[in-house]
């Protein structure tokens, strides 16, 4: 997780789950084991599964991403 990532509770994150720069995974969000959150995304309210993977600048609100996607 890098340092300037912002995270809000509640959240899970995964064994082995990777989160990048400026990056901000938010409430009510569950990421799997070895999820990649790219570099200014914005996960809330949302769920990924083991290894997906979340480009940088994406936004994801109430969403559900599958198993390495």
């Amino acid at each position: 997780i890098d340092p300037s990532a912002q995270l809000v509770a509640p959240l899970m994150i995964g064994a082995g789950s990777k989160i990048g720069a400026n990056a901000r995974v938010g409430e009510k969000s569950v990421l799997g084991e070895g999820c990649v959150v790219g570099e200014g995304a914005q996960v809330s309210h949302s769920i990924l599964w083991n290894g997906a993977k979340v480009g940088a600048g994406s936004h994801l609100y109430r969403s559900i991403v599958g198993y390495d996607v």
